[in-house]
This record gives C-alpha cells, structure tokens and sequence, in this order.
C-alpha cells in the first residue's frame, strides 16, 4: 500500500506492460522453479517468492518425555540460534531424554519439544524412544 501510494505503479497506466511481464516471470518462474524474483520499480524494491508443496513434507512427529533426542550433525555454537536451542544446546548429549533435558536446562517441556520436532524437520536431529530397546 504504501508502495502504490508513494510510487502509483499499479494504477499508472504506462506501467501495464511492466506489469504483464512481472505476472509473466511469476508465472513462469514458480511453474518451472518454484520460485522467482523479480524488481518493481527499481533495484531497490525486489520481491522474492517462492512455492513450497506441502504434501512434500511431513508433519513433526509428536515427541514424548521418554523420547532421547540424536543429534546427526555437528551443531555448533551460533547466534542465529532462537533462544530456546542456545540454552539447550550445551545439554544435547544424545543420551538424555526430552523431561530430563527440559529439567537439566530449566526450559519449559513445550518448548523443548518445539526446538527438536525444528531440528528433527531440517534433519539436524532424530528421536529414539528409549523403551524400544529395553525389551
């Protein structure tokens, strides 16, 4: 909105054909690429779109207390970390389980569980239930 009201460039006609080639490179670009980026105006007002398939991805699995948490890659030490896993981090040793960890951290269990079903969706990490082996 501001955008149109500072620069008119829907509603000025002469910028109808910019406007069918930026629908055009949309169009084209997400059927072929899933994604596309395209500048209206000028350099400095670019806009990036992109079309993720949900059905390509799974839902996070439900994480229980007695589940352990593995850590498959080397996770190390970094500010783009949300809070939740910066306090966690030091406490992921693949043997704890998600009630022990909460507990070790003093971090709230719902959001222990939230920082691993991330980890277990960018495949940084998967669970084991502990009870499975103890048979």
């Amino acid at each position: 909105a501001i955008f149109e009201e500072e620069h008119q460039f829907l509603s000025c006609k002469e910028n109808k054909p910019k406007i069918e080639d930026i629908i055009h490179s949309i169009y084209h670009g997400i059927n072929t690429n899933g994604m596309c980026e395209f500048n209206v105006h000028d350099e400095l007002n670019t806009i990036k779109l992109s079309y993720i398939d949900k059905e390509s991805f799974s839902s996070p699995p439900v994480i229980r207390d007695s589940d352990v948490p593995i850590i498959t890659v080397d996770l190390k030490d970094s500010d783009a970390w949300d809070l939740t896993l910066k306090e966690l981090y030091p406490y992921l040793d693949n043997k704890r389980p998600i009630k022990l960890l909460a507990d070790s951290a003093k971090i709230d269990i719902t959001l222990v569980r939230k920082c691993i079903q991330s980890l277990i969706y960018y495949n940084l990490a998967h669970v084991v239930s502990p009870i499975q082996y103890s048979n």
